[in-house]
C-alpha cells in the first residue's frame, strides 16, 4: 500500500517546485481482495495514520487506505458495496450499478481494438513509473 500512496503523491506535486504537504489533496488506495488479508472477517478494513501512544490522536495526512475483502461478512457497507463484492467473486447480483459496470466491463474485453487501447495505456503508464523511480 506504501508504494501506491507515494506514486499518488509524487503525481501530485511537480519537479522543481517547492511543495509542502498543504498542497497535496486526499489520497486514497484502495484494495479488492478475493481473500481475506487480515483473517478477521471484514467487508471493509480502513486505515488512517493514528498515534501509537495515543490512537485517538490522528495524524490528519490526509491519506486513507481501504482494502475491501469479496468474503467479509462483518461491517457496515452498503448494499451496493455488498453486491459489488459478490459480483468480484461471479457471483449474480440484481443491482442495476454493477450490473451496468460489469457489462461495460465485459464489453471492453471483448472488443480486442478497445481492450488492446487500455492495455497500451496501461503499459505506457507503467513504463513511465518505471522511468521516474529510476530517476529519483
Amino acid at each position: 500500500m506504501r508504494y501506491y500512496q507515494a506514486m499518488s503523491d509524487s503525481k501530485q506535486l511537480p519537479k522543481g517546485v517547492i511543495n509542502t504537504y498543504k498542497d497535496l489533496k486526499d489520497s486514497y488506495v484502495i484494495f479488492i481482495c478475493r481473500e481475506d488479508l487480515y483473517g478477521r472477517g471484514r467487508y471493509r478494513y480502513s486505515f488512517r495514520t493514528t498515534c501509537e501512544e495515543e490512537p485517538d490522536l490522528k495524524l490528519e495526512d490526509g491519506s486513507y487506505k481501504m482494502v475491501f475483502n469479496t468474503q467479509g461478512r462483518q461491517g457496515e457497507v452498503s448494499e451496493d458495496i455488498k453486491a459489488f463484492l459478490k459480483a468480484i467473486e461471479g457471483l449474480e447480483t440484481d443491482n442495476i450499478f454493477v450490473n451496468k459496470f460489469i457489462t461495460y466491463a465485459e464489453e471492453i474485453k471483448a472488443n480486442e481494438a478497445m481492450s488492446s487501447h487500455f492495455s497500451a495505456i496501461y503499459g505506457c503508464l507503467l513504463q513511465q513509473e518505471l522511468r521516474e523511480c529510476a530517476n529519483e
